[in-house]
């Protein structure tokens, strides 16, 4: 476990956030995204907040796994847990965690379906399609739909309690007619199809983080929120979303140290581009700064510092420029990406990926610090 390396993790600004979610969305109910660690921020802990705090009832886990882990820790949660991709349905052995834990599968498949509608387990268990409109991953298809309708009739089913399906594209800019246009209208017409054969649906929903932003499918009963609760939206525009991040990944300087152009620095000794002074930070792969972060420069304490080397498993190299020499110190803290709405998108811009993976990656050895 590091000391004075953390995560912060904010939940007065993951409130802030949720107010404006309401602002864009006001009559939506939320199924909050909270897998993979709630994004890397605590699952738990997140989870526990958005329950008591925000009044959410609705979360999105990836695996039956983490929605179990959930259901054992906070057992007081009188939430509905949906589990949106490893099922597990394929295996008999896991199907009691489902009822006795009341989890509900989202069916992504005619398989799904059928093993839903024959084990007895699931007779009085709601049931939650996804319908596949483009992204071409997980879901029904448009044209299997005719068949699922059969098979519900067949087994005395008339009610999907929830209908959903997932865009692909909605992280770029809408416009009229494209891909997320399409998935929608196509969603329409699935809906559509159900109610002519008298299959009654209770709920939809459609819109991730991207779609929300852009006000796309708010016509549906539900939204599902997950990135952008914890902050970053899809564009640096001024009038785009206007959440901040939640967390903040705080460190500090293990030494300095000037170098000069040429010399060799760590493993496979990578040569310093010019003249500067290089802060050894106590974070590294092993806490979730991948080893392709290097060579992207990033914004520390108002100076651009590029990450410098092979990044090893415990320390990272962070050289300045001589100007910066006497900004840093040992025992300093820095933040690798602070509070500020664009801050950890420039860190995962510069290191050429998402997000989403910064937050992710950060390893258990990094403490997450919650502050209500």
């Amino acid at each position: 476990m590091r000391y004075h390396s953390e995560l912060e993790v904010d939940f007065r600004i993951l409130k802030d956030n949720f107010d404006l979610l309401k602002g864009i969305a006001p009559s939506n109910e939320i199924i909050f995204m909270i897998k993979a660690d709630a994004y890397g921020h605590g699952l738990l802990e997140n989870a526990q907040f958005s329950y008591k705090e925000l009044g959410i009832k609705n979360f999105g886990l990836a695996s039956l796994g983490e929605a179990v882990r959930l259901r054992k820790s906070l057992p007081s949660l009188r939430c509905n847990l949906f589990v949106f991709s490893d099922t597990a349905l394929a295996f008999d052995d896991v199907r009691d965690l489902y009822v006795d834990y009341n989890i509900f599968p989202v069916l992504a498949s005619l398989e799904d379906l059928e093993d839903f509608l024959e084990d007895r387990r699931f007779s009085n268990a709601p049931l939650v399609l996804k319908i596949n409109t483009g992204l071409n991953r997980l879901g029904i298809t448009a044209d299997e739909v005719s068949k699922a309708i059969l098979m519900m009739k067949s087994k005395g089913r008339f009610v999907v309690d929830h209908l959903m399906t997932h865009f692909s594209s909605s992280f770029k800019k809408h416009r009229d007619g494209d891909k997320t246009d399409r998935q929608l209208q196509l969603f329409q017409d699935v809906k559509k199809q159900f109610n002519e054969q008298n299959i009654t649906i209770n709920e939809t929903s459609c819109s991730n983080s991207g779609a929300i932003e852009q006000g796309i499918g708010l016509g549906e009963s539900h939204i599902r929120p997950g990135l952008m609760l914890y902050g970053p939206g899809i564009n640096m525009n001024d009038d785009g979303w206007q959440g901040r991040n939640v967390s903040s990944l705080k460190t500090y300087v293990l030494k300095t140290m000037p170098v000069k152009r040429g010399m060799p620095i760590g493993y496979g000794g990578h040569v310093c581009h010019e003249d500067g002074i290089i802060a050894y930070l106590p974070i590294g792969y092993g806490d979730g700064i991948l080893t392709y972060y290097s060579k992207s420069e990033i914004e520390v304490n108002g100076h651009v510092g590029r990450i410098l080397g092979r990044v090893n498993m415990d320390v990272m190299a962070l050289w300045f420029p001589m100007s910066a020499e006497k900004s840093f110190k040992r025992g300093q803290i820095l933040r690798l990406w602070d509070h500020d709405r664009f801050s950890a998108t420039k860190f995962a811009m510069a290191a050429k990926t998402i997000p989403y993976q910064i937050f992710t990656a950060m390893g258990s050895r990094v403490p997450r610090v919650h502050i209500i």
